[in-house]
């Protein structure tokens, strides 16, 4: 039968425990902690295979397609806006997208979209981009939208430019046709209100100078018989001279 052991082995004994117990809990929080970052890799390379997928979507778009930080200044724009701009995207960053855009355009541009910004509303707005190619101007609507954090904190923006040339000159054209339908009636309306010829042209040459935005207008009245008579005399010496060139 074994001896009983003494104070100092117990506290010996307990020590040793001690350290066991503190060795494997060690080795658990080791175990915790690699799973943990083996999960983290994982889902780190998940995020860059949904950026990298994302990425492929937006260069592919037809749209110029852009993202913002959170105070405003560009970040990021694709390929479709490099080509027709002739702006790369580090010539683009920050406020260097200005370059772009009409000179006539620029300070209402800026100035909503700026606002946007401020309150975080979605942003819209017209507005004319240079082509590089050939230094032309072409109308763009250009969209916004915020995302926002758990607490409704703008965190950034992602934006596209769709290109509205197209459309803007068919409604240009259309205003033009109906601006000009609209003075012919009020042309119309005053013949036929007044029959005094003075007041007649006079109306007539103001409505020509508004359709054609024209600074002046005059009308002439031409005798038809008398200019075809003209026309005939000058045919008439032409062949003389001929003739008579012909002879010498």
């Amino acid at each position: 039968m074994g001896r009983a052991g003494s104070r100092e082995d117990i506290s010996f004994l307990r020590l040793i425990g001690r350290v066991v117990a503190f060795a494997i809990d060690d080795n658990f929080n080791l175990r915790q902690a690699e799973a943990a970052r083996a999960e983290l890799e994982r889902q780190n390379d998940r995020l860059q295979q949904s950026e990298r997928e994302l990425r492929e979507l937006i260069e592919t778009i037809p749209e110029m397609a852009w993202t913002a930080a959170s105070d405003g200044a560009a970040t990021f724009v694709n390929g479709r806006w490099s080509e027709y701009t002739g702006l790369s995207l580090e010539a683009t960053v920050g406020p260097g997208w200005r370059f772009a855009v009409h000179r006539d355009d620029l300070q209402r541009h800026v100035e909503k979209w700026q606002a946007s910004v401020a309150t975080g509303e979605p942003f819209e707005h017209e507005v004319r981009f240079r082509r590089a190619a050939d230094g032309q101007y072409r109308w763009f609507l250009v969209r916004g939208v915020p995302l926002r954090d758990e607490r409704g904190e703008v965190l950034k923006w992602y934006g596209i430019a769709t290109d509205i040339d197209d459309r803007k000159s068919a409604e240009h054209a259309l205003n033009v046709r109906n601006n000009r339908l609209q003075l012919l009636l009020k042309l119309t309306h005053q013949i036929t209100s007044n029959l005094e010829l003075r007041e007649v042209l006079r109306a007539t040459s103001a409505y020509i100078r508004e359709a054609v935005h024209a600074d002046a207008a005059g009308i002439a009245f031409f005798d038809e018989a008398a200019c075809q008579e003209t026309a005939r005399r000058d045919r008439t010496r032409a062949h003389r001279s001929e003739r008579a060139r012909g002879r010498n």
